[in-house]
């Protein structure tokens, strides 16, 4: 086995406190880089260095501008605007990304006092809502394409105004608790296919004349 009298420039720890620069593990004894012909390995590594440096900091830099570019193409994040209640709301609300997966919305108790009627002809499977306790306005409905039951109860409701062709689907309605008169049911008199009005709580003691008269069937 060889000794390290084969070794000149290296020796094993003899176990002594003193601290032996020149052991195994073996460092930088066998490079010494006060020797001329060692300063290009030096100059060299401390070039690719450098370089190497150079190259993270601008591959940092190029995907902090691309982050940037994505960030600026990338749409506004659309905001919950407080009391409206809107398309955002709803798909918000129901946890749905299509307007297509709301059949029956609850939305009773929430402190809304506006809509925004235009969206709401995407929700074109809703047949049922629950707005009792808002602040909403009767019309604020109509644009659901296929809605049949409607629940206004305690939404401080007064002065509906309806025209043709509004409701049409809707067969029963809820509007208890608000502050209707016997001027407002005559003008819930033309929804055409209402078959269940719950109304009370309201400002009238007695229903309108035209609402009191029998249903005839014209059917043959």
């Amino acid at each position: 086995m060889a000794t390290t009298s084969m070794l000149p420039f290296v020796k094993f720890d003899d176990g002594s406190f003193e601290l032996p620069l020149n052991c195994f593990p073996v460092r930088n004894l066998l490079r010494n880089t006060s020797n001329p012909d060692y300063a290009w390995v030096v100059a060299l590594r401390d070039t690719q260095t450098r370089r190497f440096a150079a190259i993270l900091t601008t591959q940092s830099n190029l995907d902090n501008i691309h982050d940037e570019t994505k960030k600026k193409k990338r749409p506004p994040k659309e905001k919950l605007v407080e009391h409206l209640l809107d398309g955002f709301y709803i798909m918000h609300h129901c946890a749905i990304e299509d307007p297509a997966n709301v059949a029956i919305l609850n939305i009773s108790g929430r402190d809304l006092e506006e809509v925004k009627e235009e969206d709401f002809y995407l929700f074109d499977n809703v047949i049922k809502i629950d707005a009792s306790e808002n602040q909403l306005p009767f019309h604020g409905f109509k644009t659901f394409p296929n809605l049949s039951e409607l629940t206004l109860a305690f939404n401080q409701i007064k002065n509906i105004k309806l025209n043709v062709g509004d409701y049409e689907t809707l067969v029963e309605l809820d509007v208890s608790y608000n502050n209707l008169t016997m001027h407002d049911f005559e003008t819930l008199g033309i929804l055409p296919k209402i078959r269940i009005l719950r109304a009370s709580g309201n400002d009238f003691s007695a229903l309108p004349r035209r609402l009191a008269k029998p249903y005839v069937h014209t059917d043959t």
